[in-house]
């Protein structure tokens, strides 16, 4: 079955003993446009798609991603009455664990992933890059296994969470920056994982290639 935001709104509606077309016309929205849309697989506009959500109870990000997005930090900042545009986010094509992997940076085979614009404000969409998270290593701020991060490659100074690549295996992980002992300490948030000091000295490359932003956990 295709897994996309007409298949979920088809598979919300199973249970409420009532035909899409009924459905739409409660909510006043225009059967004839979903269905021309469906057929092309185009997304109906942000104040319909905001609608069809609300009536069934789920979020606009479930609809069109099958995931739900968390900000990390910064909820208070974002504009609950603002822009309802839909943002298309490149995705790269690589893992951030700890596994052998090559740096974002360097890595161009990528995707899009859609996303309500305002769940990245104040920054375009042109400046989020996302990767997939491998893992269990930042479970402590409910960064979890197959979640997807967001993050934006102009931002790399200061403490907090961050892509990076040690060795060229890309991670997400605290960083904690300490100028006057020259080093880095990478944190995990999960007690199994130990912190690692990387100093100007030693041999390990560290590439920051952005700050977190988002958070996209899966639905299921």
């Amino acid at each position: 079955m295709i897994d996309n935001f007409f298949e979920r709104v088809k598979n919300l509606l199973k249970d409420k003993n009532t035909t899409i077309k009924d459905f739409l016309e409660t909510i006043e929205v225009n059967y004839d446009t979903y269905n021309g849309l469906r057929r092309y697989n185009n997304l109906p506009r942000a104040d319909e798609a905001m609608k069809i959500a609300e009536a069934l109870g789920v979020s606009v990000e479930y609809l069109v991603t099958g995931n739900e997005a968390h900000r990390i930090n910064g909820l208070d900042k974002i504009p609950m009455n603002g822009s309802n545009d839909i943002a298309l986010i490149e995705m790269y094509r690589v893992e951030a664990a700890a596994g052998t992997g090559r740096e974002v940076a360097e890595y161009y085979d990528v995707t899009q992933i859609p996303i309500l614009d305002r769940f990245i404000y104040p920054y375009k969409a042109s400046q989020v890059k996302g990767v997939v998270v491998k893992g269990d290593s930042m479970s402590g701020i409910q960064i979890c296994h197959n979640d997807i991060v967001l993050f934006v490659p102009e931002e790399r100074e200061g403490d907090g969470v961050f892509v990076i690549s040690i060795n060229n295996k890309v991670l997400v992980k605290r960083l904690e920056f300490n100028p006057a002992e020259h080093c880095v300490r990478v944190l995990s948030e999960n007690e199994k994982y130990a912190p690692i000091v990387i100093k100007e000295t030693d041999g390990d490359v560290l590439s920051v290639n952005g700050r977190v932003i988002v958070v996209l956990h899966r639905a299921v």
